[in-house]
C-alpha cells in the first residue's frame, strides 16, 4: 500500500472516529450511520474516498486560514489593545527612567574590548 493511500485511510478514520464522538455526546444515531459509510466508502470505492479525503482537507485548510487570520485578529483588538490601553493609563512606564537623576537606563560605558572579552563570553 503506497503513502498516499495511507494517508488517505488515516484521514477518513479520523473522521470516522471523530462522527462516533460526537454521537457519544449528542446520543444522535445519524452519526452512527455517517461514519458506517465513510468506514465502507474508504476501504471499498477508492474514488469517492479520495474526494471525500480531498473535501476534507479543503475543510481543515479552510478552518486553519479562519484560525489564523479571523480568530488572532478578534483576539488582538479584544485582549491585547484593551490590556495595553489599560497598561497606560494604570501604570508608570518604568523604562524610561532607572531612578530619579537619570533620563534613561542607557549607560555610556568607555571599554574598549580585547581578545580576553571574547573567550567564555557565556
Amino acid at each position: 500500500m503506497t503513502t498516499e493511500k495511507v494517508e488517505k485511510l488515516k484521514s477518513l478514520v479520523t473522521l470516522v472516529v471523530g462522527f462516533l464522538l460526537v454521537f457519544l455526546i449528542t446520543k444522535k444515531v445519524v452519526f452512527v450511520y455517517v461514519a458506517f459509510c465513510i468506514s465502507i466508502i474508504a476501504l471499498y470505492i477508492p474514488f469517492i474516498a479520495g474526494l471525500l479525503f480531498r473535501g476534507w482537507t479543503g475543510l481543515i485548510h479552510v478552518l486553519g486560514t479562519i484560525n489564523s487570520y479571523i480568530l488572532l485578529t478578534v483576539i488582538f483588538f479584544i485582549i491585547l489593545i484593551p490590556l495595553a490601553f489599560a497598561s497606560r493609563l494604570f501604570k508608570k512606564n518604568t523604562l524610561l527612567k532607572a531612578d530619579s537623576d537619570s533620563d534613561s537606563y542607557y549607560i555610556t560605558r568607555e571599554h574598549e574590548y580585547t581578545a580576553e572579552d571574547l573567550k567564555n563570553v557565556w
